[in-house]
């Protein structure tokens, strides 16, 4: 009797195996239908229609302090007084005091020392940070 129940082991294991072996052919062979597929596509494509010319150093440089300079709001002129009133404008609009400091053609140091002084005025005076 346990003769039976052990040969029935083997069998069930055996078509258990068969199953499995089926199983990964129709894997593999799945597998290998698609690197057939993935072989045959064209190579991809960059999504600009042209290509660009390399571009030289000084080229890209020129572009960049161009950008720079149409970007800078340029401080045209006018008494002190308007100057540290731009200021005050710039600073509510949010700008820091590097910025500030390039588009007024000021010191980076003043520009910090006039927004701190702004900063401890009192509510009624005129002040910097003011927007």
């Amino acid at each position: 009797m346990e003769y039976w129940f052990v040969l029935l082991a083997v069998a069930a294991i055996a078509a258990f195996s068969l199953m499995l072996s089926i199983r990964l052919l129709r894997v593999v062979r799945n597998l290998q239908e698609q690197v057939r597929i993935l072989q045959n596509l064209p190579p991809k494509v960059p999504d600009q229609a042209e290509p660009t010319a390399p571009v030289s150093f000084s080229t890209s440089l020129s572009q960049a302090e161009q950008k720079v300079a149409e970007s800078q709001i340029q401080f045209k002129g006018g008494s002190q007084a308007d100057k540290y009133r731009y200021l005050a404008s710039l600073a509510g609009q949010g700008l820091d005091s590097a910025a500030i400091a390039a588009a007024l053609q000021m010191s980076p140091v003043e520009v910090e020392q006039l927004l701190s002084l702004a900063r401890l005025r009192p509510q009624g005076q005129a002040a910097v940070n003011e927007g």
